[in-house]
């Protein structure tokens, strides 16, 4: 094996029923994760949330609207996201924001499996006759044991497996008095034991192949509450306290809460760690050969990754897609922040729906601002209406009135692209530059009627900028009254008041993983982040930084920057997601 070779067994090697069909397993895991003797990985990679949006009608095209969860779904009403759902998928994330930070303290192999169903783990159709002689969690039929999953699975190279049950407690039981919050505490508690006896059954089960078999160890994840809430449910029923400790393997009256992942730990998880974990010593089980054996059966290809899916129709069969890697962690991000299909919040359609004619849009990058102007401009085409798409200085107003110019280009209809024209002005470099520009757009209009679309509008370094560009709305409405305007920037200190403000500041197109990091280094003259009302497709994973400084890097841009792209794509070919060698 490439990445295990010169590691010593030092128990029995385990065994299989089809020993090329396992090499091709294990060699398909060292391909996928090149450092799994040295680095922790995540399967998924990413978390992805569930969500919901609704198909509607918008200017003759069909897109899709975010929509909010609710909180009592009607019998018989239409699927929607409910409220537990998302608590659920927040709790969840929680826990694995918490195991990513410990991860970065382990120079040991790790491999942490999110919501594995029990049903999932073998179950490729390519895999079905090698899979058929292995043991799977469908040959248990006591007390339905092939169903089920498990919310988290870790396979430590040194210290065996470690199966955890999240239970999403404590948020919505804050109002209520302390015995009934802590009678709910209780019932959880109660259910998590008997899903934990479930999956240690079922571990036991699928690892008894293996002799001497690995350690499974358990744990109870409640991110929600505090130790001591947990200590008081458990101080307040001795047969409860019996029950948990007896689950998490713990001898005598120990306190059973010190096995359990609390709010208290999941910023600084390292000490609970160190009691569920390494505090047993590493298991004599755990040779080199049965973690990756494990690896490859838990992690490789016969056994299916699944993440849940958004409710747009090209995303639909992301339900079974092949996450593994954090390269597909990166793409399938990409895809559901930046679909097909055409996502926005209910703002955005209530704006578009409006038919106002002069239109100012700000906010943060990935709000959805230039999304917003593109689709007008597509509005305005198909009602056979010319459109001036106008850039109106240098740099970031020209690269984004060519992109929206291009899109447009390829979208509209070829009758409709007879109607779309560009034009290029730089208004920074004097008033003469204004009018040149309200002379030439005033000749575009059309029976007392001009559309202008531009995009990137402000410049922040300039007052005489924002000075001109009031000024070059003001004049343009004088002479053609039947104006429509939609100008669009960052920055809400250099709306013309001629425009009708429109502020988006919920994320749209990028993961909060990038806008936490944008909103750390934020820009004085722009809004910042608000939290959608509806649960975005992701967290995102964690950001590269790549850093414009240091020698090779020069004194331009970081995009004009060749080190800077050198950097990027070493970057994405690390990830596996550079498509070509070009």
């Amino acid at each position: 094996m490439a990445s295990g070779a010169g590691h010593s067994s030092r128990q029995t090697q385990p065994q299989g029923p089809s020993s090329a069909v396992l090499s091709l397993w294990k060699q398909r895991v060292e391909e996928w994760y090149p450092d799994l003797y040295r680095q922790p990985y995540f399967i998924p990679p990413v978390y992805m949330y569930r969500t919901r949006h609704q198909a509607i009608q918008l200017s003759g095209r069909t897109v899709f609207m975010t929509q909010p969860p609710v909180i009592n779904l009607p019998r018989g009403a239409p699927p929607a996201l409910q409220e537990s759902d998302v608590r659920d998928d927040v709790c969840q994330q929680k826990v694995l924001e918490c195991l990513h930070r410990l991860s970065q303290t382990q120079t040991e192999g790790m491999f942490v499996l999110s919501q594995l169903n029990f049903g999932h783990y073998l179950n490729d159709p390519s895999f079905a006759a090698a899979a058929s002689a292995l043991p799977r969690p469908v040959d248990l039929k006591g007390q339905n044991k092939n169903r089920g999953d498990f919310d988290v699975l870790i396979i430590h190279r040194r210290h065996g497996i470690l199966v955890g049950e999240i239970k999403a407690i404590g948020d919505t039981i804050s109002s209520l008095p302390q015995q009934q919050q802590d009678q709910q505490v209780k019932k959880k508690v109660e259910q998590a034991i008997r899903q934990l006896h479930k999956a240690e059954d079922v571990l036991t089960h699928l690892t008894d192949y293996l002799q001497p078999p690995p350690r499974v160890q358990k744990t109870l994840m409640l991110p929600n509450i505090t130790r001591a809430q947990l200590q008081r449910v458990l101080g307040d029923n001795p047969q409860l306290t019996q029950d948990l400790g007896h689950c998490l393997g713990m001898a005598g009256s120990a306190d059973p809460s010190a096995l359990c992942m609390t709010s208290d730990d999941v910023i600084r998880p390292v000490q609970w760690w160190q009691h569920q974990v390494t505090g047993s010593g590493t298991d004599p089980a755990m040779t080199d050969p049965v973690y990756l054996d494990l690896v490859s059966r838990f992690c490789g290809p016969a056994t299916t990754v699944t993440v849940h899916c958004s409710s747009t129709p090209r995303l639909a069969l992301a339900q079974h897609s092949d996450l593994r890697t954090p390269g597909d962690g990166v793409g399938e991000t990409a895809a559901r922040f930046a679909p097909v299909d055409i996502v926005l919040h209910p703002t955005q359609v209530a704006v578009l729906n409006s038919q106002q004619p002069l239109v100012y849009i700000n906010g943060p990058p990935g709000t959805g601002k230039t999304l917003m102007l593109i689709l007008k401009a597509l509005d305005l085409l198909e009602q056979n209406k010319p459109v001036q798409v106008v850039s109106v200085r240098n740099r970031e107003s020209l690269a984004a009135s060519t992109m929206i110019y291009n899109q447009l280009q390829q979208t509209a209809g070829p009758t409709a692209q007879q109607l779309l024209h560009l034009h290029t002005f730089n208004i920074d470099l004097g008033d003469d530059e204004v009018e040149r520009a309200v002379k030439t757009l005033r000749s575009a209009a059309v029976g007392g009627q001009l559309y202008v679309i531009i995009d990137e509008s402000a410049n922040p370094s300039a007052l005489s900028g924002s000075e001109r560009l009031t000024r070059l709305c003001e004049e343009l409405h004088q002479h053609v009254p039947g104006l429509h305007l939609w100008a669009a920037s960052l920055w809400h200190g250099a709306r013309p008041p001629l425009l009708t403000e429109v502020i988006l500041t919920q994320p749209l197109r990028t993961p909060p993983s990038v806008t936490d990091h944008v909103q750390q280094h934020h820009l004085a003259g722009v809004h910042g982040y608000t939290s959608a009302p509806s649960p975005l497709p992701c967290d995102g994973p964690a950001p590269r930084i790549v850093r414009h400084t240091g020698q090779g890097h020069g004194e331009g841009r970081p995009r004009d920057c060749e080190q800077c792209g050198s950097l990027v794509g070493k970057i994405l070919v690390e990830l596996g997601v550079s498509g070509t060698d070009k």
